[in-house]
């Protein structure tokens, strides 16, 4: 699946990217904003299908099924406990850091900030990890639905599509619960239909590569951008990287194999970089390119070098695993 893993690195420089947006020091130029939104329009959707197609290509609901108590507690091991760990992490950082200036969604305390995160306020410290939340219950609830929809994909996009329409709060991230799982129901629909679709997505991908941009260029700031854009980006992100053109690829797929690592460690290392820039660069007007360059730079390349200095000490194992 050296497609899916070129893909998914794709889409981790772009949540690299997108997160950007809150580590930038004063004003910033229209052509970033516009990046950002564009970014914002698709990419989360696009990782959710991808989530969803690995979860049905392994053949995971019949794997939960068969030991439901054991499945649970690892997929729990695997998700919850890095969303709670690194929640608290952050804000603990973000804790020690509020002194300091140029924090955003700062915390007053510790017993605050967790209750922020928990909650999901506006100001969530760590709302950047949402996902591995809402990936935990999808992959706790799905195999479920296709037991009692007799394993049928339209009720799982039949429910993906009423979490769409319903319109929850964003409190304990109802919100997004509802409204992802129609990308993640797209994926079991690809994965279980892979050997009709996949080729598709391969042979049409010009066209679905035009139809995203036009989309793209006409509804990232729609109401209806994310739904749109999310599902125009499917057949053709994922058509992209199963191109010849990427059989010597080595950039994204390093980037893919090490997602996890930079989906928890990218803010970490962006809030650390940011302060830094704050403190060295006061009396000197940096140029925006130069630094949003070498932020994204840091972002992508921080967590790799981590993980990699990490994976030389085999007895921290049982911690590290939560970075593959």
């Amino acid at each position: 699946m050296l497609d899916i893993d070129r893909a998914k690195g794709f889409a981790i420089a772009l949540v690299v990217w997108g997160h950007l947006a809150s580590a930038t020091l004063g004003s910033s130029p229209l052509w970033f904003l516009i990046s950002i939104s564009t970014i914002y329009s698709f990419h989360m959707p696009l990782f959710m299908y991808f989530s969803g197609f690995v979860f049905f290509y392994v053949n995971g609901p019949d794997r939960f099924l068969n030991a439901p108590l054991r499945q649970a507690l690892s997929r729990s091991n695997r998700l919850l406990v890095p969303f709670l760990v690194f929640g608290f992490l952050v804000v603990l950082g973000k804790y020690a850091a509020s002194n300091l200036g140029g924090v955003v969604d700062p915390v007053g305390s510790l017993s605050e900030g967790l209750s922020k995160v928990v909650r999901n306020t506006q100001d969530n410290p760590s709302a950047s990890i949402w996902y591995l939340l809402v990936l935990f219950i999808y992959t706790i609830i799905t195999p479920v639905v296709w037991k009692i929809g007799k394993r049928r994909i339209s009720v799982i996009l039949l429910i993906g599509f009423v979490g769409w329409l319903s319109q929850l709060p964003e409190e304990f991230y109802l919100n997004r619960i509802a409204s992802y799982y129609i990308f993640f129901g797209v994926g079991a629909l690809c994965a279980v239909n892979a050997k009709i679709i996949l080729p598709i997505f391969s042979r049409l991908n010009l066209i679905f590569m035009a139809i995203f941009i036009f989309i793209v260029i006409h509804y990232f700031d729609k109401p209806l951008g994310l739904l749109l854009c999310g599902l125009a980006s499917i057949p053709a992100i994922h058509g992209l990287f199963r191109q010849r053109l990427w059989q010597g690829d080595s950039i994204f797929l390093t980037l893919g194999r090490y997602s996890m690592a930079i989906y928890l460690l990218n803010t970490i290392f962006l809030g650390v970089a940011k302060l830094a820039a704050l403190r060295l660069t006061a009396d000197y007007h940096l140029p925006f390119t130069v630094y949003i360059v070498t932020l994204f730079t840091i972002g992508l390349c921080g967590p790799i070098a981590v993980r990699r200095a990490l994976g030389y000490f085999p007895h921290l194992r049982p911690v590290t695993r939560y970075l593959d």
